[in-house]
């Protein structure tokens, strides 16, 4: 449970967080709106070499800790995204950002097929993929109505804080007296 709490949330906070990059670049950046899309482009297109790394990584240093890595780093990550006024800064963090959440997903979905009985692992990763997906389709609104509020800058860095709380119970949980493959 500990384990799917920790990937779920991780991949729901920063596709919630993500999913306002276009809007963040128009309005605090300048980018006309036909190249806003550019951050979250960018975002993706790290799935095509990430999954196969963090794979790697996981057979590497183990599936728990190559998940906990993303959450404790992914954090920081997403409250930093407006912190330095640096356009740069910010294409360099969705590059970190989306390498992390695609190598996690092999890590993730490797340690739930580990650690699932065979008459379970399809709802398991069903209610995997439900929260990763589907839990940043409940906190968008979340991050929509903390930007239009209170700003991107104090949007980002509550989603932040917040991805790295649980990230750090979670990883208390999960390394406490573990092996952490």
């Amino acid at each position: 449970g500990t384990f799917l709490v920790l990937t779920s949330v991780s991949a729901a906070a920063v596709l919630a967080a993500v999913s306002f990059i276009p809007l963040y670049l128009v309005d605090v950046h300048g980018y006309a709106e036909h190249n806003a899309a550019i951050g979250v482009a960018l975002f993706y297109s790290t799935g095509l070499w990430s999954a196969v790394a963090g794979g790697y990584l996981s057979d590497r240093i183990g599936r728990v800790r190559v998940v906990v890595l993303f959450g404790l780093v992914a954090g920081p990550a997403v409250a930093f995204l407006d912190l330095t006024g640096s356009t740069i800064v910010v294409m360099g963090l969705l590059l970190l950002l989306g390498a992390g959440m695609y190598a996690r997903a092999p890590a993730s979905e490797s340690y739930v097929v580990g650690h699932t009985p065979a008459r379970k692992r399809s709802t398991v990763l069903g209610f995997y993929y439900f929260g990763s997906m589907e839990g940043s389709g409940v906190l968008a609104p979340v991050v929509g109505y903390l930007v239009d509020h209170y700003g991107f800058h104090t949007s980002f860095v509550i989603t932040g804080l917040g991805l790295l709380a649980v990230a750090c119970v979670c990883a208390a949980v999960l390394l406490h007296g573990s092996r952490a493959d």
